[in-house]
């Protein structure tokens, strides 16, 4: 499986931005013969009809995204004034094991598709939310390494390097991910975010505690802004 994932970061463009351009474009794929790759190599069984519904779809999850994505982006550049190194990106939409990875971009639909969940089908608005998070480890392991590559590693990372990396992942995009839907007005998503990371545990709601209740997230956005 990894030899696999590792192989789909061909599929991924990360080039310097164009003039002008200060985020990425966010490109949505199906791909059948990585699904099939994939189950194969997981012994994972997905109904036709899964896929059927996500390819009759498929439109629906590139309009939300693109619905508020830009939005989010812009926000992020916006807060800490410094441009997305990603020109293009290319997220694979899959129904082989569900939930989300950031490189390569892989965001599990079956969550969202009646028939694979009925009645407890997410809805798609929470969709871009998930890409809008895989996308900003993009943008914070770029700024760290180049943070580290100056010779001067931020204090906060520093003062948490003995956390499990699930955590110290998660600190500096958490506090991002809060100012920006703090400064759009977006508590529901902020909401969403946080109970989120509480029901997954471990180094989510680790993280989560670290932000809200010890640092506050303002300390983490003086890092990222570089003052």
């Amino acid at each position: 499986m990894r030899q696999l994932l590792l192989a789909l970061t061909l599929l991924i463009a990360c080039h310097l931005p164009l003039a002008g351009q200060q985020y990425p474009t966010i490109y949505l794929e199906y791909s059948p013969p990585f699904e099939a790759r994939c189950r194969a190599m997981s012994d994972i069984e997905v109904p036709a009809a899964w896929e059927d519904e996500l390819l009759a779809r498929f439109d629906e999850f590139q309009e939300a995204w693109d619905a508020v994505g830009l939005t989010l982006l812009q926000a992020v550049v916006e807060q800490v004034g410094r441009p997305f190194r990603e020109r293009d990106i290319t997220g694979i939409l899959t129904l082989c094991g569900g939930g989300a990875i950031s490189l390569p971009l892989l965001i599990g639909a079956e969550d969202y598709l009646v028939s694979a969940s009925g009645d407890d089908a997410a809805p798609l608005s929470g969709f871009p939310h998930v890409v809008f998070h895989e996308v900003l480890h993009y943008y914070v392991v770029d700024w760290l390494r180049d943070a580290m590559e100056g010779g001067v590693a931020p204090a906060l990372f520093e003062k948490y390097q003995n956390e499990p990396p699930l955590v110290l992942n998660h600190l500096h995009l958490t506090a991002l991910l809060k100012e920006v839907y703090l400064e759009l007005e977006l508590p529901d998503a902020l909401a969403l975010m946080e109970a989120n990371y509480r029901r997954l545990g471990r180094g989510y709601a680790r993280a989560l505690e670290i932000v809200n209740e010890i640092e506050g997230h303002e300390a983490f956005l003086s890092e990222l802004r570089g003052s």
